[in-house]
């Protein structure tokens, strides 16, 4: 008979003596969306369950296929291309990622730039 011993248990996941590691049916293992972006909000690479859209208010607008984004409950990493400094920040509006870039004076840009979204 097998025997088959949990070395370490927790809410999200178990791992067992030969090192399998078993996540909770709830959690992710790994990001649900990620993307680089052009400037123009073309997606250059990236998980096929994305889409991006630059806004008429200076935002992109990222649609993650089958996820209702809200930032309260992901995890969103924003990494901007380029040698100028930029600030991303993020947040969500009709169950989308939006990114906003801006320059030091504030002024928005459009920027090249990449992100991934992790599920809390």
């Amino acid at each position: 008979m097998k025997r088959l011993l949990i070395i370490a248990v927790t809410s999200i996941f178990a791992v067992n003596l030969f090192g399998n590691i078993a996540f909770a049916a709830d959690r992710y293992a790994g990001p649900v969306a990620y993307a680089t972006v052009a400037e123009n909000g073309t997606v250059y690479s990236g998980t096929p369950n994305v889409s991006v859209a630059w806004n008429a208010s200076g935002a992109y607008e990222v649609t993650i296929a089958n996820e209702n984004y809200n930032f309260r409950s992901y995890t969103t990493v924003v990494t901007v291309s380029g040698s100028a400094p930029v600030v991303a920040t993020t947040n969500s509006n009709s169950n989308k990622l939006v990114i906003f870039l801006s320059d030091l004076t504030g002024a928005k840009v459009q920027r090249a730039f990449q992100f991934v979204v992790y599920k809390q």
